[in-house]
């Protein structure tokens, strides 16, 4: 639901603070991307203290994260002369001039030292960036994707990690959509770290649903694609290791093929991608498998799914297409 919050006197003072800073400090900051450098900031901060640079509520949009307390924020300034807006006609938007925040107080205001940090850093990547690309990494972070339409992010469903501000980058995505329309013809580069990682990241996952649901590696996803349960994919995801076969001397591929198949099984049971659910399990299962060097191409027949909440079988059916067995 789309709501408005009365904010406390110490928020609004924070917020104040991040206006004033994106503004003093961004020589082109769009009034378009103000709130989105704060929620930026926001996933910045909480992947790295595990706390909340603010308290203001960002509501998941079509055109991604949006705070509407900051714009009311901003016209207070406006009005009390702090910030003042200033046209620049050599860029065109929606056949209007481009408006630019600008705030010539260069202070600091009440923020602490830490909050400094994540912003410098969060101008030192995103300062300088335009408002498309900065839209298409935003609309990209799990807190986005994760939340459905309309609906308040909750940030604190994701444990604080670099993953809250992780977002592939598109040739990765390029990847993924590839190897999903072609997994025998996709082969992975020996120099991507992605190769030798030791399982599916969460990331990864929500692109690979993305991709089922029909949506392109570059672009703002569709609104009815948005929300499943962070908590839910997360404990999937994080499957217990399996002791090979000992003294057969396939332990190593025994494994990887355990791994996939509880993997597989797992997410199936989550249930957490609507009417995809089940192709997003079988695939992740792939995807591990090929991120492991298996050529998957063996046998493969598309849309020709095991049991998958059963393991034993789906770890038989990996098995066969991945030419091991």
């Amino acid at each position: 639901m789309l709501v408005r919050s009365d904010l406390k006197r110490e928020e609004r003072d924070r917020l104040q603070d991040l206006i004033t800073y994106f503004g003093s400090r961004v020589p082109h900051l769009q009034m378009v991307k103000v709130d989105k450098m704060v929620y930026i900031a926001q996933l910045y901060h909480y992947s790295a203290y595990g706390e909340l640079i603010t308290g203001v509520p960002f509501i998941s949009l079509s055109r991604g994260p949006h705070a509407p307390d900051i714009r009311s924020i901003m016209e207070e300034l406006l009005a009390r002369n702090i910030i003042y807006i200033e046209q620049n006609r050599s860029e065109i938007e929606s056949a209007n001039p481009c408006l630019l925040i600008k705030c010539d107080d260069t202070g600091t205001g009440h923020l602490p030292d830490r909050c400094l940090n994540t912003l410098q850093n969060v101008i030192e990547d995103w300062g300088q960036k335009k408002f498309g690309k900065v839209l298409d990494y935003l609309t990209r972070t799990v807190p986005f994707l994760s939340t459905p339409y309309k609906e308040p992010i909750d940030f604190r469903k994701s444990p604080p990690s670099h993953q809250v501000k992780e977002v592939l980058p598109l040739s990765r995505r390029t990847h993924i959509h590839r190897f999903i329309h072609s997994p025998g013809e996709v082969v992975w580069n020996k120099n991507d770290s992605a190769r030798d990682a030791a399982g599916v990241s969460l990331i990864e996952v929500a692109e690979i649903y993305l991709c089922l649901c029909g949506t392109v590696p570059q672009g703002i996803v569709s609104r009815e694609h948005l929300g499943f349960d962070i908590r839910t994919v997360s404990a999937a995801l994080a499957v217990p290791d399996e002791i090979g076969v000992q003294g057969s001397g396939r332990e190593d591929t025994d494994l990887d093929l355990s791994r996939a198949a509880r993997l597989t099984e797992s997410l199936a049971h989550a249930r957490c991608f609507n009417h995809e659910n089940e192709k997003v399990a079988f695939w992740a299962g792939m995807f591990f498998l090929k991120k492991r060097g298996y050529p998957l191409d063996k046998g493969f027949q598309e849309g020709i799914f095991p049991k998958l909440y059963e393991y034993e079988a789906i770890k038989a059916y990996f098995g066969g297409i991945s030419g091991t067995v």
